[in-house]
């Protein structure tokens, strides 16, 4: 059972109304607040991690290049609280790490940024 899910950042209602409400007025565009929808997530992570490395093809015809997974200190930090994220951070780790080994004598530095866990 995941007690902790969605995400913090995702649960908070009021927080994603201020959000919302901050976007509007700085930049002058309409946000729209959407129910999460675990599965759509957890899938969304694992495309976007997949799909960024078809990029790679292109980075090997030039012999360089820096693609960057963006991941989370999630996956090197478990914590019981945001277990719903952990294993998808922990395969965006895994994933990189292994195009690293795949890549380390061509030229391209595959790289992963790790974001903060949100403080929500």
């Amino acid at each position: 059972m995941l007690t902790a899910w969605p995400p913090a950042a995702i649960r908070r209602a009021d927080r994603l109304q201020a959000l919302q409400g901050d976007l509007r007025g700085r930049h002058n565009v309409e946000v729209e607040i959407q129910t999460a929808d675990p599965e759509r997530i957890v899938r969304l992570d694992i495309l976007a991690v997949t799909r960024l490395s078809h990029a790679l093809a292109g980075f090997r015809a030039a012999g360089a290049g820096v693609p960057v997974n963006i991941g989370s200190i999630i996956a090197f930090a478990p914590s019981p609280l945001r277990r719903g994220l952990l294993w998808v951070e922990g395969l965006c780790r895994n994933f990189t790490r292994s195009l690293q080994l795949e890549y380390a004598k061509s030229g391209i530095q595959v790289q992963l940024s790790r974001r903060p866990a949100p403080s929500t």
